[in-house]
Formats: structure tokens, C-alpha cells, sequence
């Protein structure tokens, strides 16, 4: 650890983890909307620019374990509504007659509630009785409907959608499109940052990729951005149809939510985030957008440096260790 802690700098003249108060105070002394903070280990640095990089107006639920390993941006379920207290989610519907109900225009049976996922999935009679299963519950999805059976399939869609994921191929099997993407930076945040990046695939080690990533404002994150962009590179090239699914398993959960979780409402509100501040690395996101196309990316997080000899654990440290080599070829 550095003796005086590390000092984050997400929003400033300069943003990126630092050594000294010095060099911190330069980049966020007078500078309007300034974001920074000190830690005691980087990680935790790391962690609190990552967390304002992709802030979002939607909220941070507690990630149960088993919930937080693997997203796919395929067949997703709707995003969970934010709620306020005793607020009822929001909701559009159109009966069979062809009437359009809103919030003001409650049916005469009252409405449905579906929770397609929660704590316990169902439908339910009233809101009160829906929300149990579905408030601060990550990656809840629910909606109201005017009809039973509307809200019944509603459930049954996401119920189906769950099954045929499940079905999906074991990344172990050789036959499989499988990445292990990592950045590495040295002197992160800082002009003269080196950064390489490396695409490992277990799968077919001649595919492999390792490279400095040569610009002015070179980060961990544009880095991170890079080897996941040459996994899909690779899979396009290998199955120009689009129609095998790519595994990019990655220790940055930045890229993985980005990627599952915030490009789609980044996107709708023209690249910028809730407090009105520009996306960084807009131009790697959209680059990663475009190469991805229609084809299925299951995105599994793993974590980093954590000595263990699994099969995970064993890639995630070769790609590790190309992109570190990489970093200091600069």
C-alpha cells in the first residue's frame, strides 16, 4: 500500500488513482463537479471510479452471490422500476377491445401484478402483496396487467426465456467460442499511463491476442473495453453467421454491466448519465455495440487474483499476466 493511501479521481482534470494529495489536489482543485476520494488500498480506489463511471438512476441493490456471476444480454427480462415509497409500478396496457389503460385509468377488475422474477414468482392480487417479492430484490422484473391472463403469460414468457438458458453449452467443452479478457495499466489515470490488453481463448490458444494499447488517455478501462472487443472479433470471424454463442468471461464488472445493464439506457438518453455528465469511453462502447450485433454473449465475471488452480481461476490469470507483459512493453 502506498504510504499515504491512494487518492481516486473519477471526475476531475485528470481521472485515475494516485499516490499523493499533491497530485490529487491538481486535478480536482476549482474544477466544477469535481468527484474524488482516498482509500487505503487500490482496489477499493478502483472500485470508486468504476462505481461512478457507471452511474446510473437505477438502484444498487445487494447482489446475492449467486445472482451477481453471470449476466447475458440476450432474452432479458424488463428492467426492475424504481420505486418510492408506496409507489405502484407504472404501466401501459391495451385491453382485447382495443382500449388503451393507463395509471389514471384503472380497469374495472383491477389489476394484475406479475413478478417474473423476485422472491417468489407469481401473480398477485395487489400491489402490496407484489412488491414483497420484488423491492431492493436484484434484477427483479414485474409488471401490472388489466387481465389475468395477461399477467400469467407475461410470467410464463420469462419463465420460458430462464429454460432455454439454462440449456446453454458448457464453456468447458473445446467446441465452444470462449474469451478471457483483461486490462492492465500501470500508473492508471495519469498522462503517460501504460496500458496492454490481452484476449485469451482456452479454446484455441493460437487465436490469442496481447497488445499495448498506444493513446494519449490510455486507462484500465479502455483497456478492459479492447480485449473484449477482440473476442468478438475473433467470433465474428469464426462464425460469420453470428449464431454461436461467445462466452467473454472477465474480473470487470464495469465492462460486464455496461455491456448488460447500462448501454441500452445510455443509448436512449444520447450517451449521457443521470447526473447529466458525458459516458466515458463512449467511442470503445459503441465500437463494442457494433461488433457484437445479433449474436449471444454470455458475460460471467470472475474474480481476479485469487491463487486458486480452477479451470476459471488458471485462464483468467494467463490473461492477466499477456496483459500486464503487454502494459510494460510500452
Amino acid at each position: 500500500m502506498a504510504k499515504g493511501g491512494y487518492y481516486a479521481v473519477a471526475a476531475g482534470r485528470s481521472t485515475g488513482i494516485f499516490t499523493t494529495w499533491g497530485e490529487c489536489e491538481a486535478q480536482v482543485k476549482d474544477f466544477t463537479g469535481c468527484r474524488y476520494k482516498k482509500f487505503k488500498t487500490q482496489s477499493e480506489a478502483q472500485a470508486f471510479i468504476d462505481a461512478y463511471n457507471g452511474a446510473q438512476s437505477t438502484p444498487k441493490a445487494k447482489r446475492p452471490r449467486e445472482e451477481s456471476t453471470v449476466a447475458d444480454d440476450e432474452l432479458r427480462p424488463p428492467p426492475a422500476q424504481k420505486l418510492k415509497p408506496n409507489e405502484t409500478p407504472k404501466s401501459t396496457a391495451t385491453t382485447a377491445n382495443g382500449t388503451q389503460l393507463t395509471d389514471n385509468s384503472k380497469p374495472s377488475g383491477g389489476w394484475w401484478y406479475a413478478v417474473a422474477k423476485g422472491r417468489k414468482t407469481g401473480v398477485f392480487r395487489t400491489w402490496k402483496e407484489a412488491k414483497i417479492q420484488v423491492e431492493n430484490f436484484f434484477r427483479a422484473s414485474f409488471k401490472k396487467f388489466p387481465t389475468k391472463e395477461e399477467a400469467e403469460a407475461f410470467v410464463n414468457q420469462h419463465a420460458t426465456a430462464t429454460k432455454s438458458q439454462e440449456g446453454n453449452p458448457d464453456p468447458k467443452d473445446p467446441t465452444t467460442l470462449v474469451a478471457f479478457c483483461d486490462g492492465s495499466a500501470l500508473e492508471n489515470g495519469r498522462r503517460k499511463c501504460r496500458a496492454g490488453y490481452a484476449c485469451i481463448f482456452p479454446h484455441c490458444e493460437e487465436w490469442n491476442v496481447a497488445k499495448t494499447l498506444v493513446e494519449d488517455r490510455a486507462t484500465n478501462n479502455r483497456a478492459e473495453y479492447m480485449a473484449a472487443l477482440e473476442a468478438m472479433k475473433r467470433a465474428n470471424l469464426e462464425d460469420p453467421e453470428g449464431s454461436r454463442m461467445l462466452f467473454i468471461f472477465s474480473d470487470s464488472m464495469l465492462l460486464i454491466r455496461s455491456m448488460t445493464e447500462w448501454i441500452g439506457t445510455w443509448q436512449k438518453k444520447n450517451w449521457l448519465k443521470s447526473d447529466g455528465t458525458p459516458v466515458q469511453n463512449r467511442d470503445l462502447l459503441e465500437l463494442l455495440v457494433k461488433e457484437k450485433g445479433s449474436r449471444r454473449i454470455r458475460w460471467i465475471h470472475v474474480k481476479a487474483h485469487t491463487g486458486k488452480q480452477d479451470w476459471r481461476s488458471k485462464w483468467n490469470d494467463v490473461a492477466d499476466n499477456a496483459a500486464r507483459s503487454a502494459a510494460f512493453q510500452c
